[in-house]
This record gives structure tokens, C-alpha cells and sequence, in this order.
């Protein structure tokens, strides 16, 4: 399926602006490539401060990017950007064209499809403040018509709207955490309008299951008719695929953690409340000996809800390291922990490549969450053959059906732990998740992302 009107597209998302790239960012990521590759034109709505020259302002758009903590300003500053763009009418937009020339990490190899710019000095702090402001109106971003964009796509709610006739506006909903959750913390108003906006503003709404859509139409059940799902691809980068293929990667991987293949247990994601990460050690607790088996865990730590449940001495390198790395080697001192922090093991943040060659050696890959907009994790374990342990709540059932382990109570440790013998224990049923989990993240391909997106589009 191909939209017949090709859209000029300009993406807005408060990700710019956050160097840590998690869920969002991946999404992202993931609808510019199927934009682009169904024709349509594509820009990002950035930041950075003004220039003149092309050159020079293409340049701070890209170290902006890749860091946007060079670009922070004081709440003063904020307050009189705030006041010029939202009252005063003066926008200090400047659109740029992109340039392949560009030389980047990987992370940012994602602009290869993105055409051009349109730069707004601090846009997203604005709408910030906005959103922060209970008596204020959403952010009207129409004037991004007056640089020929038909189409303002948001890659999570925003409380914008498009006064411009001639821009219609698109906004994506991944959940409703926030209001849902206890254990995560929001402003739950702040949230709130986000999705109000979104409800009331927007021309279509993306919903990325239908476990989310219904929870939204739940709230805002005028909503329904312009609210369609649209499920999430793997995010993995083609170029990190390739390398965690290699037997020497995988290798060096392993010998860097000190890990063995299929010795070990494995989850990657925020070490927080709603991932009921505490009673995953605990089940493993009671499942494994002395070190056996270990559960190795990555990712952003809330050091608050590790504090909370007696687990600092765990993820104790959170608290020494501002990037809770830990190499976990032979050398350092990991072989000193005392035994029963051996079976839970935290190695900090981890490369895009290392986490791709832990998933395709792991054991299981453990994913008991109490709460999911979708699940992407369990995609991307089942993508590389790894047998997946997660919950049957929120979205998970309708991402996974029967090809994983399903924990029918999160809130049971001993169910967990039941769960978990069997998987470290039955080769036989691994292997049979290992091959249903293949065949389910298939449905999740990037070419049915690009064509339901279009699809979406086409609907405008």
C-alpha cells in the first residue's frame, strides 16, 4: 500500500533533546527511515542556537543532537525565549538542508534519512513551559507551514496544536503510564495535557497498540475515530545487527562480562518500580545456586527504587559511576562480591552491539513488567532467538501471544520463580520459544511499519 500525496514532514519530540536515546528515541528513529523510504519528505524540528550561515547552524544542529546538553540555558533565558515565541510571535525559525557529508557516531546515522531542519532556538523548552502552565493554550507550531510543511508529526504527545489550515497535525501515544502507575512518577497533570492536546487538537492519532488506544479512548472517548493503531518495528540498527553476528564479536562480548553462552540470565531496560525488577532477583534468588546461572542486568538505574527495596549493594556501580558503567571482567573485582550478590549481577549501560550479542547468548531474556505502551524488548529478544520470560498484563499478550513464558501474576514472586525453573531447566521448551519467538516478531517487520504509517498518512 503507497499514499498517493506525499507529505512534507516535520517530526517533533522532546527526545532531541535528551542524550540518553531509550524507547522513544528507537521509535523515532524507526518512522523517519519508513517515511522517508515511502517517499515522503522528511525534516526534524531542533533547537540549537541561531546562526546566519547555513554551515555553522547545520553544524550546531548536529552537535546539538548528539549532545544536547551543550545547548542548556538558564530558567531566565528560557522565561524570555518562552515570552518571544509564545507572545511575541517571533519564531527565529531557520530552515537548513541537511548534508550527507556529515561524519557521526552510529547514533545519529539516522539523519541519513532526514532531508532538512527547521531550527527554532529553544522550541522544546518552550513547550515545556507551556505544558507546565495550567491556564496555557498548546503551543501553535503552525507557522512551520510558512517553510512548506504540510504535515507536523509528533513521535510522543505534545501539548501543540497548528492554527495553519494548511498543517495538519499527527500525534503519537506509546501508553498512559503517568496516570496508570504508581511506581513511575510524572506530573500527572503536565501528562495530562499532553493527551488532552492530542485528544482535541490533533488530526490523527498513532496509537502504538490497541491495548494503549483503548485505555486513551477510556478518557477521551471523542477521539475514537481519528485514532488508529500502528505497531512498532525492531529499532536495532542494521549496521549493530551485522557486527553482534560475528563470532569474535560475540566472543569479546562475553570475555568482557565474564560471561558464558547460555549461562546466564539477561535483562536490558530501566532498573525502575514498573519493571518489578526486585522481584526478578528475588525469584532468581530462589531458583539458582551460589553463582550459577547469574542474572546479569543493564540499563538506567532509579537509584530512589533501588534505596527503596534494599538492592544499592546490587547496583552499588550506580552509585560510584555517574554512567552506572561496570565492566564486570575478570579484573574488576566483580569475583570478590560475595556470593549472593554474584547471582544478580549489574553491569551498567551497555552498547547498542554488546546488547545484541548478550540477547543472542542468553539463557532467557527476563522481562516481568507490571505496565507496557507495547513491549519493544521482547521483540528485539525474540528477533535474535532468545527464549523471552514476561508477563500477561497491559500490552504484552497482544505483542507476544504464545510464543513466550507468560507470568500470570507479576506480583507473585513464586510464580516467577516457577516460570524461571522451567526455563532454566527445559531445553526442550526453550528451544520451542526460541522458534515460536521467531516466527511472532516477524508481524513486526519495518516494511509493514513504513506501509501502515503510509497507510495513516493517506487518511490526512
Amino acid at each position: 500500500m503507497s499514499s498517493a500525496i506525499r507529505r512534507n514532514i516535520l517530526f517533533a519530540g522532546f527526545e532531541f533533546q535528551q542524550k540518553l536515546q531509550r524507547g522513544i528515541y528507537l521509535y523515532t528513529k524507526s518512522l523517519i527511515s519508513a517515511t522517508k523510504r515511502r517517499g515522503h519528505r522528511n525534516a526534524i524540528l531542533t533547537e540549537t542556537r541561531a546562526s546566519d550561515d547555513a554551515r555553522p547552524l547545520l553544524s550546531n544542529i548536529y552537535h546539538s543532537l548528539n549532545d544536547p546538553n551543550r545547548i542548556r540555558v538558564s530558567p531566565r533565558r528560557m522565561l524570555y525565549r518562552y515570552g518571544t515565541l509564545r507572545w511575541l510571535k517571533r519564531h527565529h525559525a531557520a530552515k537548513v538542508a541537511n548534508n550527507a557529508s556529515m561524519t557521526t557516531e552510529e547514533n545519529l546515522w539516522f539523519l541519513r534519512d532526514v532531508d532538512e531542519f527547521l531550527n527554532v532556538p529553544y522550541v522544546y523548552d518552550t513547550a515545556s513551559i507551556v505544558n507546565r502552565l495550567g491556564f496555557e493554550r498548546p503551543l501553535d507550531l503552525g507557522f512551520c507551514g510558512d517553510y512548506g510543511y504540510d504535515t507536523l508529526f509528533t513521535t510522543s504527545p505534545l501539548q501543540v496544536a497548528a492554527a495553519n489550515p494548511r498543517v495538519k497535525v499527527v500525534q503519537t501515544v506509546h501508553d498512559l503510564i503517568p496516570l496508570e502507575v504508581t511506581t513511575h512518577y510524572e506530573r500527572t497533570d503536565v501528562f495530562y495535557r499532553r493527551l488532552k492536546a492530542c485528544a482535541e487538537r490533533a488530526d490523527l492519532l498513532l496509537a502504538v497498540s490497541e491495548y494503549t488506544r483503548s485505555r486513551f479512548l477510556e478518557i477521551f472517548p471523542q477521539a475514537a475515530s481519528k485514532m488508529h493503531v500502528v505497531y512498532q518495528p525492531l529499532p536495532a540498527d542494521a549496521h549493530a545487527l551485522r557486527l553482534s553476528e560475528q563470532p569474535l564479536v560475540q566472543a569479546a562480548v562475553l570475555e568482557k562480562f565474564n560471561l558464558k553462552a547460555g549461562e546466564y540470565c539477561f535483562y536490558v531496560g530501566a532498573i525502575e518500580g514498573r519493571k518489578n525488577i526486585h522481584r526478578l532477583i528475588s525469584a532468581h534468588s530462589i531458583v539458582t545456586k551460589n553463582d550459577e546461572f547469574p542474572l546479569v542486568l543493564a540499563g538506567y538505574v532509579d537509584k530512589e527504587y533501588a534505596g527503596a527495596q534494599n538492592l544499592s549493594k546490587v547496583f552499588a556501580k550506580a552509585y560510584e559511576d555517574p554512567d552506572g558503567a561496570y565492566g564486570g571482567g575478570k579484573d574488576d573485582g566483580g569475583a570478590r562480591q560475595s556470593k549472593k550478590l554474584q547471582k544478580a549481577r549489574y553491569i551498567g549501560y551497555i552498547t547498542e552491539v554488546e546488547k545484541l550479542c548478550l540477547l543472542r547468548n542468553a539463557r532467557f531474556f527476563a522481562f516481568p513488567t507490571l505496565n507496557e505502551g507495547f513491549g519493544i524488548p521482547v521483540l528485539e529478544a525474540q528477533t535474535l532467538g532468545c527464549p523471552v520470560l514476561t508477563t500477561n498484563v497491559s500490552s504484552l499478550p497482544e505483542v507476544v501471544g504464545d510464543s513466550a513464558a507468560l507470568v500470570q501474576d507479576p506480583f507473585n514472586v513464586e510464580e516467577i520463580a516457577v516460570v524461571m525453573k522451567r526455563l532454566l531447566e527445559d531445553g526442550a521448551y526453550r528451544a520451542s520459544l526460541r522458534e515460536a519467538g521467531l516466527v511472532n516478531a516477524r508481524r513486526f517487520s519495518n516494511e509493514t511499519f513504513a506501509d501502515n504509517v503510509d497507510a495513516l498518512l493517506a487518511r490526512l
